[in-house]
């Protein structure tokens, strides 16, 4: 390869500044906005040129990219006081889940004593809090370690 350049011209410092603004880390755009001619080629021929000075730049973009745990918290904050924001309710689910007031896992803690009757009161419980969502009533027979599930015809009850 050629010996290293010594000063960088208008022209590169142009592909540099598009290239870590509107073109969003595109090289070949980057060049076609500084005016190159053959920006696909020449983008490239410069890139490696001046490796340190687009790695910097590469740097700043991906620094600017970064969301604070603030930021973030502010946003989703005004979708949920926005109810008529098309995406209230998944902004609702989504910050109650960052604030761990949402949450999939069940923490269990068992005796192995009475493991068997701890097992079936966890159970139990778990299904009772599932079909409070639902129209599913859970009977429980006392000798039986699963629970009997049936379902509530709701043109029944009407």
């Amino acid at each position: 390869m050629g010996r290293p350049p010594t000063r960088m011209t208008a022209k590169v410092k142009a592909l540099l500044a598009a290239y870590g603004g509107q073109a969003g880390l595109n090289l070949t755009e980057a060049a076609r906005l500084a005016g190159y001619s053959k920006p696909a080629q020449q983008g490239h021929n410069i890139r490696r040129k001046w490796p340190e000075a687009f790695d910097k730049v590469e740097a700043e973009f991906q620094a600017r990219l970064q969301v604070s745990d603030e930021e973030l918290d502010q946003v989703i904050s005004n979708l949920v006081r926005s109810p008529k924001h098309k995406d209230h309710y998944k902004a609702v689910e989504l910050m109650c889940r960052m604030k761990g007031r949402l949450s999939e896992k069940v923490h269990v803690t068992l005796d192995r004593g009475n493991l068997n009757g701890q097992l079936d009161s966890m159970l139990a419980m778990l299904l009772q809090s599932r079909a409070s969502a639902t129209n599913i009533t859970i009977e429980t027979a006392e000798v039986a370690l699963l629970p009997t599930i049936t379902t509530i015809d709701e043109s029944a009850t009407n």
